[in-house]
């Protein structure tokens, strides 16, 4: 069994996919599986992800697009680890990410989802994002914004199945959002 697997859902990506798969790829972190779930894409998309040829990574094929809550659903009902992490075909990880996020997440057993800080990049300067840090300040901050990055996230699979969450589609445009709020009042987040 994987430790962490990291669920990409994937629409039309192929322009910046392998970059972000090979972060993934290169991580110091090595034992999990990358759940890659190309939601109809009419792009090379599956190409891509078959050029690799990596065993960790699982692909998943739809015929008909589901849209991101739906491609997560499925993702989190099939994802083996004891984490899963949260990867977007856009962005690119730092090495180390899944290292230090499963390190938190142990010596922080209360704690049920998880984010980190980010940066843009592709144009200078590139730009910092602090979220913040502490359940208290994550809640405080959720009345006004939404301090979890999905692309950072990483979430203790167990305390989804135990509280049964999921996705709602009908939030397609902040699903994650809608899971932290959802969330914050049953966990640390």
């Amino acid at each position: 069994m994987p430790y962490v697997t990291v669920i990409m859902p994937v629409f039309n990506g192929g322009r910046y996919l392998a970059p972000a798969i090979r972060s993934m790829l290169n991580q110091t972190c090595a034992d999990f599986e990358f759940l890659i779930i190309d939601d109809a894409s009419t792009d090379d998309t599956s190409g891509i992800v078959r050029s690799f040829g990596d065993s960790r990574i699982k692909l998943v094929r739809h015929e008909v697009n589901q849209g991101v809550a739906g491609s997560l659903n499925e993702g989190l009902s099939i994802a083996k680890g004891k984490y899963v992490a949260r990867m977007d075909s856009d962005d690119v990880a730092c090495k180390t990410r899944l290292a230090a996020q499963v390190t938190f997440m142990e010596a922080h057993p209360k704690v049920g989802v998880s984010g980190t800080w980010f940066r843009y990049f592709g144009a200078e300067p590139f730009i910092k994002i602090k979220s913040p840090t502490g359940a208290p300040c994550v809640r405080a901050c959720m009345l006004f914004d939404n301090p979890l990055y999905h692309p950072t996230v990483i979430i203790r699979k167990e305390v989804l199945e135990q509280h049964g969450l999921r996705y709602d589609p009908a939030f397609s445009r902040s699903e994650d959002f809608d899971l932290w709020q959802r969330a914050s009042g049953l966990f640390d987040v």
